[in-house]
C-alpha cells in the first residue's frame, strides 16, 4: 500500500518494509530528531537487499497470485545530525531501563492463561517504573565518537497498528437491546419509521456511529477476551530496518539497526500500546530505540559524507508476517470504522477537514443516515472491489465483505465507458490507428477496457485516516 505524498514504505511477510527522507537539512530544534515537518520522503527501489532469508510464501489454494505479494507499506524515517562542538544535552537514562524493556517484552510474549507469571511480572515492571521515575533527571552532553555523527529513527505508520475491538459496554448494551426490540428492527439498515429512526440516533451517540453500525452487525456474537492486548499491534514489523543512500542511480548501503523483537499474538514491546509508553519505551528513549532496532547512529565518519551527500535516505526492512496478519488488521479497521473502498477516481490526498473519497456532513442526521445509506449497499453488493482487492492480497473475499464501498464497480463503469467512446476517439478526434502488427482497433480498446485505468486496476482504500492508492507492480 503507498501513500500519496510518501515515498516511504514499509512491509509484510515477503514484504517489504521502508521509509526515506531527502538529507541535507538542518538539525530540528529543541532536541527533537527529524526534518522539516511535512517535507515529502522518498524512496525509489534499487540495490540488493540482505536483511533476511524469506522466501515469499504461497497464497491459499485456489486464489491468485501464486505466492504471496510483496506488499509495500509506509515507515517514516527521521534523523538528526549531531556535531560534536555542538553536542545535544540529554536526559540520563535510567539505571533500570534495559530491566524494564525485557520485562515489557517478557510480558507481551506470555499467554492469557499464565496469570500468575503475568502478575509477578508486572508487579516487578511497575516497582522497577516506580523507582525509575522517582530517581532525580540530569541532563548531559552526548558523547560522539567522531566531528560529526547522523542519528536515526524509523516509525511503522500508525494506520497499520490494530485498534481492539471492544465488547459492548452496559450502556451500548442497553441502547442497541431498545433498538433491535422495535417492530421494525428486522427493516435494519431501512430507516424509516421515526421511533426506529430516535432509537438509532440514541446508540449512535452513546457508541459513536461507526461502533453502532458494528453493534448492530454483531450483537449476541462472541467477543474477543484478549481485545485490549492487541491495541497497538503493528502489522508488518520488520525483523530489522537497513539504510540506504540513494545518490542518482547508486545505492550504497549505510548500515543495519539492531534486530527487531518479534510481534506476539497480542502488542509487542514494539508497538503503538499505551503499556509500552513511559520509562524505557522505545518512542520515549533513544538509547531504548537503539537496542530495539527502531534506530541507529551512523558515526563512521565515510558514511556520515556518503548520507549527507545522497538525494534520498532510505530506510528498509523485510516482516515475517503474512496474509493472517493482514486480515486481522483489516478486520480490526473495519470494526472500527476505519477501513472503506474509495469511489472510482477519488483523490487520495487530504485536505482540512476533508477526507479523500469522503463526504462529510457535520449534522447528525447527515451522518446517520450517510452510514445506515452505506450498510445497505454492504448489504446488497456483490461486491466487485472487495473480491479484486482480497484476489490481489490472497486473502479470503470474507475478509472484507464488510467492508464500506466493497460493491464499488467503477472498473466496470469505466470499462463500458471506453468501449462506448473509444472508436468514436480513434476514427473521430484522434484519427488515429493501432501502430501494433495484426490487432485490430476494436481489439486495442478491449485490452485498453479491459486492463488500464486512471488509478490502476486496484481500488483505491482509506484505512484510517490516510487514504492509498494500491498500485500493482509486476
Amino acid at each position: 500500500m503507498k501513500p500519496v505524498g510518501k515515498k516511504g514504505k514499509a512491509g509484510k511477510r515477503g514484504k517489504l518494509a521502508g521509509g526515506g527522507r531527502k538529507p541535507g537539512r538542518k538539525p530540528a530544534p529543541g532536541g527533537r530528531p527529524g526534518g522539516k515537518p511535512g517535507e515529502k520522503p522518498g524512496a525509489r527501489p534499487g540495490g540488493t537487499l540482505d536483511l533476511a532469508d524469506n522466501p515469499r510464501g504461497e497464497a491459499a489454494p485456489g486464489f491468485r497470485p501464486g505466492e504471496a505479494p510483496l506488499l509495500l507499506m509506509p515507515m517514516r524515517l527521521e534523523y538528526r545530525v549531531i556535531e560534536a562542538k555542538r553536542p545535544p544535552k540529554l536526559v540520563d537514562r535510567p539505571k533500570a531501563a534495559r530491566e524494564i524493556f525485557a520485562l515489557r517484552a517478557e510480558l507481551a510474549k506470555r499467554a492469557p492463561e499464565e496469570a500468575g507469571q503475568i502478575a509477578v511480572l508486572n508487579a516487578k515492571l511497575r516497582e522497577l517504573t516506580r523507582q525509575a521515575s522517582a530517581a532525580p533527571r540530569r541532563l548531559s552532553e552526548a558523547k560522539l565518537e567522531g566531528d560529526r555523527e547522523i542519528w536515526l529513527r524509523w516509525y511503522p505508520d500508525g494506520n497499520f497498528a490494530e485498534q481492539g475491538v471492544a465488547p459492548p459496554s452496559e450502556a451500548e448494551t442497553e441502547a442497541l437491546e431498545a433498538v433491535l426490540a422495535h417492530p421494525f428492527a428486522r427493516d435494519w439498515p431501512k430507516m424509516s419509521d421515526g421511533g426506529m429512526i430516535a432509537l438509532w440516533a440514541e446508540l449512535a451517540a452513546i457508541a459513536g456511529p461507526e461502533r453502532a453500525v458494528h453493534l448492530m452487525r454483531n450483537y449476541g456474537k462472541d467477543t474477543d477476551p484478549e481485545w485490549e492486548a492487541r491495541i497497538g499491534r503493528i502489522v508488518g514489523l520488520p525483523q530489522a530496518v537497513a539504510i540506504y543512500a540513494l545518490n542518482g542511480a547508486e545505492l550504497v548501503r549505510l548500515g543495519k539497526g539492531a534486530p527487531i523483537p518479534a510481534n506476539a499474538g497480542a502488542a509487542g514491546v514494539i508497538s503503538y500500546s499505551p503499556a509500552v509508553l513511559g520509562e524505557a519505551g522505545w518512542m520515549s528513549d533513544f538509547a531504548t530505540a537503539l537496542d530495539a532496532g527502531m534506530g541507529m547512529k551512523l558515526t563512521e565518519p565515510k558514511m556520515v559524507d556518503l548520507a549527507l551527500a545522497a538525494d534520498w535516505l532510505i530506510c528498509v526492512g523485510i516482516s515475517s508476517e503474512g496474509q493472517a496478519d493482514l486480515d486481522s488488521l483489516l478486520r480490526d479497521a473495519i470494526a472500527n470504522g476505519a477501513f472503506e473502498f474509495l469511489r472510482q477516481d477519488s483523490p487520495t490526498n487530504n485536505a482540512r477537514r476533508t477526507l479523500a473519497g469522503g463526504e462529510m456532513d457535520e449534522s447528525t442526521t447527515g451522518t446517520l443516515w450517510s452510514l445506515t445509506g452505506k450498510e445497505l449497499n454492504v448489504l446488497r453488493d456483490d461486491g466487485i472491489a472487495a473480491d479484486r482487492l482480497a484476489t490481489a492480497l490472497g486473502l479470503e473475499k470474507r475478509s472484507l465483505d464488510l467492508a464500506r464501498g466493497g460493491e464499488d464497480a467503477g472498473q466496470l463503469e469505466a470499462a463500458a465507458m471506453i468501449r462506448v467512446i473509444g472508436p468514436a476517439l480513434m476514427d473521430g478526434a484522434l484519427a488515429a490507428t493501432t501502430s501494433l502488427a495484426d490487432i485490430e482497433d476494436t481489439a486495442f480498446i478491449e485490452l485498453l477496457a479491459t486492463h488500464v485505468q486512471a488509478r490502476g486496476i486496484l481500488p483505491a482504500v482509506r484505512l484510517g485516516d490516510g487514504a492509498y492508492g494500491i498500485l500493482p507492480i509486476t
